[in-house]
């Protein structure tokens, strides 16, 4: 073995020692293989370890790289500016453990394309603009033609009429790729300001009127070329807002407007079309000049035909007002004078007036006078003073004194007469009527009814019905319900004549009169007695008088409700009304309450032996007592009145004598048995009342 040899060896076992005992290994991987001119290449450490601090990376990245080379874990990324086979490495190194360890790698960089293009900008807005490519060769292309295109994009090589819609710098982006590598640049372009062209019109117009233009577009830095089509006068017009324009043919006119930038020269051009109608032509002729109130006819002269309309104004007065008809007839005219009447057409579109004035004779005054109200069989005169030039005629004539006059004398037989005056003006021919009305009113008639009777407090209606046209007053208005009624109703305190006075309405007829008595009867005085008491179980015979006929109410304990003194039996106390009717009918009542007490007898302590049939006995009031004893005893103690019926009683007078007794106290006193066996010995004093 030679020393060169032995060196070699020698040198490999230290690099495979060294290896072996620096725990370390280098390695990496890039992200493309191969890659383009100017692309980034990223490098990846795989190395072991791959990141720290106590090692050191060195990078080489070869010929033609940016960075070329980098120390440190983690390179940034790399391109390449020249094409060919690229070695890249990386040392791993770590003195202490003796660890230094190579990693080589190679790449191929591939040459990229080149992209330009031109194009024929500037234009202005709404003009083509072309693109041409002249970059080295390409096999795809996509174009972003910038803000306000149409397209906005295209994948053409060479795309062409590109049309922007808005002014100012465009940027072009161009991205262009030969299969392996793609390149993008971008290149601005000018667009040239554009005026905007746009306008209106006051058209449709009919010929012979103005019509106006407005330029809507662009409004300032521009210059404006105006050309309004066939029949126009003026026919062009560099103005912005032109007015004022007439055609004088009908038909669709074909109006442009060119505006230019004045700065850039950029022009566009707005065509509309507008439509101008044909202008009728109006007028007319009448059979006037007629009498007012006779017929007026109209003849149409002006332009005729399909969907032509016709508006007809016949001034004041006039009846109808106004009229659609081609022809109209009959119009009626109720005032004279001078009238204007104005036909209006309408053909289409566009109105024509035609005015004139025709004269209307005024009629004659007619004045049959005003309606009157007459009285019965009675004549009035009618119409007016007459006018020199007129003639009259009245009808009817039966009833009149001179049917030709202004003013005769009506003397009508039925109520209603209408009278009708003719009045002709002589000079003219003209005529005119009036009418009156005269309205001859019935006979009066004062009707106060018949005479009739009541009872004091009752009320009669007096009088008949309502006659039309007529107005009433009675007199005296005493307890009258209306004075002024045809038939009121009266309540007087006595007996009354009443007298009825009839007028017309308007005053003018009557007056006529009539009477009626009203005679009033008092009311009877109907007396039902003295209030009274009585036992339980006992009877008292009421005595009602002043009437003829009576009724009691309640009937409850009357022996008979329907005469004037029926026995009365109450259980209770009870207050009788007793309803009494004379020989007029009248009615009257009166009351009378009998008092019911419990025990089984009783005394009064006074009576009034007057002989008024009221209170008139003194007697025992009660039921159930028997062996009954009943005496009466004067001052002196002698026994004037003795009786054992208990329905007998004292009437004031000495028993044995029958003489009366003077007026005072006495003593009664009262034995028996009552019918439970209860002994009865009562005594005490009545005071007899004169």
């Amino acid at each position: 073995m030679n020393k060169k040899n032995f060196t070699l060896i020698i040198a490999i076992g230290f690099l495979w020692f060294g290896k072996a005992n620096a725990q370390c290994d280098a390695d990496f991987e890039e992200a493309f293989d191969p890659i383009c001119i100017g692309q980034p290449e990223t490098f990846i450490n795989l190395s072991n370890p791959s990141n720290d601090a106590t090692y050191t990376y060195t990078w080489n990245f070869g010929s033609g790289a940016t960075p070329a080379t980098f120390t440190g874990a983690n390179p940034p990324t790399v391109t390449y500016s020249t094409a060919g086979n690229k070695t890249i490495s990386l040392n791993l190194v770590k003195v202490a453990i003796g660890c230094n360890d190579w990693k080589w790698r190679s790449i191929n960089v591939v040459a990229g394309v080149v992209a330009s293009f031109t194009s024929n900008a500037p234009q202005c807005i709404g003009a083509a603009v072309n693109f041409t490519y002249t970059g080295t060769a390409a096999i795809s292309f996509l174009w972003d033609f910038g803000v306000g295109s149409s397209p906005n994009t295209s994948t053409a090589q060479n795309p062409q009429g590109i049309v922007y819609s808005s002014s100012g710098t465009k940027t072009i982006t161009l991205t262009v790729d030969n299969g392996f590598c793609k390149q993008i640049i971008t290149q601005n372009i000018t667009i040239s300001a554009t005026p905007i062209a746009s306008f209106a019109s006051t058209a449709p117009k009919c010929t012979g009127l103005a019509v106006d233009f407005t330029n809507t577009g662009t409004s300032s830095g521009a210059t404006y070329s105006w050309n309004f089509g066939s029949g126009a006068t003026p026919a062009t017009s560099p103005s912005q807002n032109p007015t004022g324009v007439i055609y004088s043919t009908s038909g669709v006119k074909i109006v442009t407007l060119t505006i230019t930038n004045s700065t850039t020269g950029c022009a566009v051009t707005a065509t509309n079309t507008i439509n101008i109608y044909q202008t009728p032509t109006s007028s007319f002729s009448t059979n006037a000049p007629v009498c007012a109130n006779t017929a007026v006819n109209f003849t149409n002269n002006s332009t005729t035909g399909i969907g032509v309309v016709y508006n007809w104004d016949f001034g004041a007065g006039a009846v109808p007002s106004t009229s659609t008809a081609e022809n109209p007839t009959g119009v009626i005219y109720n005032t004279g004078g001078d009238k204007i009447v104005t036909l209006t057409i309408f053909s289409g579109y566009c109105t024509d007036h035609a005015t004139n004035t025709i004269y209307i004779y005024s009629l004659p005054i007619a004045d049959a006078g005003a309606d009157t109200t007459i009285c019965a069989n009675t004549s009035v005169q009618i119409g007016s003073n007459p006018i020199s030039g007129y003639s009259y005629n009245w009808f009817p004539v039966s009833t009149l004194n001179n049917a030709q006059i202004a003013n005769p004398t009506a003397s009508p037989v039925a109520n209603i007469t209408n009278y009708i005056v003719l009045v002709t003006d002589n000079s003219i021919g003209c005529t005119n009527t009036d009418s009156v009305t005269i309205t001859m009113l019935n006979p009066l008639i004062a009707n106060a009814g018949i005479d009739v009777a009541i009872c004091h407090y009752d009320s009669a209606q007096i009088g008949i019905g309502l006659i039309e046209g007529q107005i009433y007053a009675w007199t005296p208005e005493t307890s009258l319900s209306n004075p002024f009624s045809p038939n009121p109703f009266t309540s007087p305190e006595q007996s009354t004549l009443y007298t009825l006075m009839v007028m017309s309405e308007n005053g003018n007829c009557g007056p006529v009169y009539d009477d009626v008595l009203v005679t009033v009867y008092p009311l009877p005085n109907v007396y039902a007695g003295k209030d009274d008491t009585i036992t339980v179980g006992s009877s008292i015979q009421l005595v009602a008088t002043g009437a003829i006929e009576y009724i009691w109410m309640p009937p409850y304990g009357l022996s008979n409700p329907g005469i004037s003194d029926p026995v009365a039996s109450p259980e209770e106390t009870i207050t009788y009304v007793v309803l009494g009717k004379d020989i007029f009918g009248c009615e009257n009542t009166d009351t009378i309450t009998i008092t019911v007490i419990e025990p089984s007898f009783w005394l009064p302590n006074a009576f009034t032996p007057d002989d008024d049939g009221k209170n008139d006995i003194f007697f025992v009031r009660g039921r159930g007592i028997e062996d009954f004893e009943f005496r009466i005893f004067n001052q002196l103690g002698e026994n004037i009145f003795y009786s054992n019926d208990i329905n007998v009683g004292w009437n004031g007078t000495c028993q044995i004598n029958g003489q009366k007794v003077q007026q005072g106290a006495y003593v009664y006193l009262v034995r028996g048995v009552k019918s439970n066996g209860e002994p009865v010995n009562f005594s005490g004093l009545v005071n007899l009342i004169r």
